[in-house]
Formats: structure tokens, C-alpha cells, sequence
């Protein structure tokens, strides 16, 4: 969006105040463990929706309340990045923890996602199928640090 005048991509309001996040009840008195996907999803065939899909439907599966983002606005793709990640970012923090699908490095906003998670203390895991069970296994401090490092290196060279 336009840094300059910091407008919103159309159809967000400018405080934030008219967006409620769907089914986003946060704190929660119960204790549902609710997850919020991140991976790559621009340049990507369908925009991955198919991947978000199916760890969705497994992550689900074994009990877990899931946020897809493919899964909001219906699955619509015609706006622009911008507001993807101002749609996406409110929803993260109502979340627990974040899975990241493969990839998730090349993708300049799972890299924002998993940086606004890991600086809140949110775990962030990655999803490992070993056999028939689904493991969710923590990704390194380490790793992180990389991943968003190289996203604020790359904004630094592009400014």
C-alpha cells in the first residue's frame, strides 16, 4: 500500500475498528490450541492453496482449530499483496502457534508472519509426517533469525 499516505488497500478500514477477524475470540477461555498457517503463496500454482488445504484438513484431524489463509475472503486472490498481510496479520495474533509449510523462507510474508509470531512468543513449528503420525516439531531460533534477517536484508537493497 501507499507508504507515503498510508492509505489501506481498499476495502480496510484505516483504524483497523470495522475488521473483526473471523471466529477470533482472543483471549479464550478454553483450551483449543489454535493454529494459523503460513508458506508461500504468490508465484505459486494455485496459489498453494492445495498444500494450505490438505495440512489444514490434518492439523484438524487431530484436533487442532486451524487458520487457513486460504480459506478467507472466500479464496479470492485479485488484491494486492498489501492487503493480504494486513487481512493475515490481525488473525495470526489470535493464534497460539503457526505452522509453516515448506518453502516458507522464499516467501517474503510467512517470513513476516513467522517474525511477528516468534517476537510475541508464539511457537512456530513445522509439520513432520512420520509414518501415519504428524509430529509438530519447534523451528530453530537460528532458523528464524535467518529467514527474517535475509527479508531485511533484501528490504534494505530494495529502498
Amino acid at each position: 500500500y501507499d507508504v507515503i499516505c498510508s492509505c489501506p488497500p481498499e476495502g480496510l478500514p484505516v483504524d483497523g475498528s470495522d475488521y473483526v477477524p473471523p471466529d477470533s475470540t482472543y483471549p479464550r477461555s478454553t483450551n483449543e490450541i489454535r493454529i494459523y498457517l503460513a508458506g508461500p503463496m504468490s508465484g505459486i500454482l494455485e496459489h498453494n492453496f492445495p498444500a494450505f488445504n490438505s495440512l489444514a484438513a490434518a492439523l484438524r484431524a487431530d484436533g487442532y482449530t486451524v487458520v487457513n489463509p486460504a480459506e478467507l475472503d472466500n479464496g479470492e486472490t485479485d488484491k494486492e499483496w498489501g492487503y493480504y498481510i494486513r487481512r493475515d496479520l490481525p488473525v495470526l495474533l489470535t493464534c497460539d502457534r503457526v505452522v509453516v509449510l515448506p518453502g516458507w523462507q522464499s516467501s517474503k510474508g510467512a517470513r513476516i508472519e513467522v517474525f511477528t509470531a516468534f517476537t510475541v512468543g508464539m511457537g512456530v513449528f513445522r509439520s513432520i509426517l512420520l509414518g501415519n503420525l504428524r509430529s509438530l516439531r519447534p523451528l530453530s531460533s537460528g532458523e528464524i533469525v535467518l529467514a527474517v534477517g535475509s527479508l531485511l536484508l533484501q528490504a534494505c537493497i530494495t529502498e
